[in-house]
């Protein structure tokens, strides 16, 4: 789905969020992600020698399309003229994302994920580092957990990256 037109004011300048998935076909990923437990069934089934016609036309792997990924991102963007002669006529489109994770510690590595995704979607942001963050799953709850990026530590619980300000989280061994 589009977003909204942006409107530019006679100021020249427009800002917004865009919250797209990385899907192509949103629903043909809902739809396959319901039923991959049951495909996967019948592959088994197909596999030990059982005439299943049907098989074949539910693999997913088999409709040769662009990654049916359930990621979400959040992008804002801002729209403002270009300086000089030729602002007047071009506008400047400047994207970025939504949410930058910044690491403050001097001496610890920090991962962090979102609340219910597989640890495989966890990013690393080093000491010092800022690092964009983008949601893993859309239909999951939209919350955060941290943890030190060493052995032995277990996910904090979710916070909300909409919260301002700095947040104290529990790590716990």
């Amino acid at each position: 789905r589009w977003s909204t037109p942006a409107i530019i004011p006679p100021s020249g300048s427009s800002n917004g969020v865009i919250r797209t998935s990385s899907s192509r076909w949103p629903a043909l990923t809902t739809f396959i992600r319901r039923n991959k437990q049951k495909w996967s069934h019948l592959e088994v089934k197909n596999r030990q020698g059982h005439d299943d016609s049907n098989a074949g036309t539910v693999d997913p792997i088999k409709f040769g399309m662009a990654p049916l990924e359930p990621n979400v991102f959040e992008l804002c963007y801002q729209v403002t003229m270009l300086p000089g002669m030729w602002g007047e006529l071009s506008r400047m489109l400047t994207i970025t994302p939504r949410f930058l994770l910044k690491n403050e510690s001097t001496w610890l590595d920090i991962v962090v994920k979102q609340v219910g995704s597989p640890d495989t979607s966890r990013i690393l942001i080093k000491r010092g580092e800022i690092a964009p963050f983008y949601w893993a799953d859309g239909n999951l709850p939209e919350l955060v957990c941290a943890r030190p990026n060493e052995d032995g530590f277990k996910w904090s619980g979710g916070f909300d990256l909409c919260t301002l300000g700095m947040l104290p989280l529990r790590l716990r061994l």
